[in-house]
């Protein structure tokens, strides 16, 4: 495990520690490690360990709990833009991102890169809105991330209960746009969501 936290510490200049194995699988021809840093206030850091053409490859996903601030501010600002007051949620993935990713990424180019896999969940405070006023509002937030060139998929959720799933593939075109309403008990877990 010393390589694995080598690798942590070198890529990043940080220190690290090795928490445990994480969901490893049998056969797999890799494995995946849970690791924590001294301040053991970050998210949960994936490691992957394996082989591939002979060589012994690294990867992590530490890149994006270290920028998911900033891509939620990113997102944040380009939907209130459109709807006004939001809050964001980005889920780091419990996936690692290729060995390419270096340290010192930006988030515009991470916001960028299909490997990236963001999702994120943007809940509208008001949703005033008529259903035709709404859906060229959405398709302006998608506008918005088309121009910045934003690979980004996720939820838009109204206050009223209604929501949108969307997805905009590499070429940043939209791969996936449903509309759906959510029923009472689920809507009524995200009556704060502003806060």
């Amino acid at each position: 495990m010393n390589k694995v936290i080598t690798y942590m510490e070198t890529k990043y200049g940080e220190d690290f520690s090795l928490t445990g194995p994480f969901n490893g699988q049998f056969g797999k021809n890799y494995a995946m490690y849970e690791l924590e840093t001294a301040d053991k206030q970050k998210g949960r850091i994936l490691v992957r360990r394996m082989q591939a053409d002979g060589k012994e490859l690294l990867q992590d996903n530490y890149l994006a709990i270290l920028l998911q601030t900033q891509i939620e501010d990113r997102i944040r600002v380009l939907a209130e833009e459109i709807f006004g007051i939001c809050a964001v949620e980005y889920q780091v993935p419990e996936l690692v991102f290729p060995a390419e990713f270096s340290a010192d990424m930006t988030v515009e180019k991470f916001l960028q890169n299909k490997d990236s896999m963001i999702k994120v969940t943007v809940y509208v405070e008001k949703s005033s809105l008529e259903r035709a006023e709404r859906e060229a509002a959405v398709q302006r937030f998608l506008k918005n991330l088309r121009t910045r060139a934003y690979i980004v998929g996720g939820v838009l959720v109204f206050a009223d209960g209604e929501y949108v799933i969307f997805s905009l593939n590499e070429n940043v075109d939209v791969r996936y746009l449903e509309w759906r309403k959510m029923r009472g008990e689920q809507r009524k877990g995200k009556a704060a969501f502003g806060n």
